[in-house]
């Protein structure tokens, strides 16, 4: 059974649980390296169709806040 997984590029990959012959869990970690878009994921070297693919989005943007407001009360 497979115990490494890739991600690709960016994404790295803090642990890997085998949980039977044809599922695994992984925990990853997308850095700012990381292509938006679609990645393939392999396990233990090869490219599982079924396991992805895994898509990397852009962060979503700050929502506003209200800093100060005229007149205080």
């Amino acid at each position: 059974m497979p115990s490494a997984a890739d991600f690709g590029t960016g994404v790295t990959v803090n642990r890997v649980t085998v949980t039977s012959p044809t599922s695994a869990i992984a925990n990853v970690t997308v850095t700012g390296a990381a292509t938006i878009g679609f990645h393939t994921v392999t396990l233990g070297g090869v490219s599982e169709p079924g396991a992805g693919p895994f898509l990397v989005t852009a962060a979503a943007p700050p929502f506003p806040r209200l800093a100060t407001a005229s007149p205080a009360f």
